[in-house]
């Protein structure tokens, strides 16, 4: 038995020093074009241009983005006034908190998903409820694990703080109106989705890779990470199933093209009391800037 043993892992040393040695010296074979194909798809470089919110009048302001940046990390806007956006999104973990489950006031019944590039989403949570990142970013606000607080005291909030009563005044042209809670709350959203925009996906090794193929840098990477690519290289059918587009989620959730006619779908806007379709919404006029380059990504000092 010791004899088997040892031959064993003789044998599991050789593999391991067998593979350790073709990942150093071994060349790959190149890519075909139908692959190059596949992984350019999944490049960054390929992401198209953030699109634009026709219901956030706000949502390319400066001015909205510094505001919702602060707010973003405001605990005030809580009901125990200890948390923020920031409790569950935590920007030095990628804007999660790497638990299994979001925990705030309570703990929430999935985990917290990362809202970098979440702009590029028409549709937000899993069952398409929320058709506008700005009417997302008000639901954890009410929610009893979450914020657990209401619209009254986050409304209450802005008016009281002279720095962003004045700033919100000269977003909305108005002050945020305690007898019209739904339409503050709304600008509110709008704000925080302002600053949520600029929050983008950057490259990765990935795509740095994808970047040294498409220049005929290649050589420059080792052979290990070229083996390792090779063996997990997508399939024309996982890629078809990964990337989903702006179309595709539309074609899923019908509701924003049908609303007024079909039945179901004023069933399902039971469920989106504040929305891009809301009453609360009166924004209509655009303002536009280049977002800036130097994104908030810590909390404010």
């Amino acid at each position: 038995m010791k004899k088997l043993f040892s031959l064993v892992a003789i044998a599991l040393v050789g593999t391991g020093a067998w593979y350790a040695w073709t990942s150093r010296h071994v060349t790959p074979e190149p890519w075909t074009a139908d692959e190059i194909e596949l992984i350019r798809s999944l490049w960054i470089g390929s992401l198209s241009p953030l699109p634009e919110d026709e219901s956030n009048a706000v949502s390319d302001s400066e001015e909205a983005a510094r505001l919702g940046y602060q707010l973003f990390f405001d605990p005030r806007l809580s009901g125990n006034g200890g948390i923020s956006c920031a409790t569950c999104h935590q920007p030095e973990r990628q804007f999660t908190d790497g638990l299994p489950k979001g925990q705030a006031i309570g703990t929430s019944r999935r985990n917290t998903r990362s809202i970098i590039g979440v702009a590029y989403s028409p549709w937000l949570y899993w069952d398409g409820r929320k058709d506008s990142l700005w009417s997302q970013a008000l639901a954890p606000l009410e929610d009893p694990n979450e914020h657990g607080t209401d619209r009254v005291h986050v409304v209450s909030v802005i008016a009281a703080d002279p720095g962003y009563r004045a700033t919100y005044e000269s977003l909305f042209s108005a002050a945020p109106d305690e007898h019209d809670v739904d339409r503050a709350f709304t600008n509110i959203g709008k704000v925080i989705a302002a600053y949520e925009r600029l929050l983008l996906p950057g490259p990765s090794r990935f795509d740095h890779y994808v970047e040294a193929i498409m220049t005929g840098r290649e050589t420059r990477f080792t052979a290990c990470a070229c083996l390792s690519a090779r063996r997990t290289a997508p399939s024309a059918t996982m890629v078809r199933c990964s990337r989903i587009t702006s179309s595709t989620i539309r074609v899923c959730f019908p509701f924003r093209e049908t609303c007024r006619t079909r039945a179901a779908c004023k069933a399902f806007a039971r469920c989106l009391p504040i929305r891009s379709t809301a009453a609360a919404n009166s924004a209509t006029t655009r303002r536009r800037h280049v977002p800036s380059s130097n994104l908030y990504e810590r909390a404010p000092s």
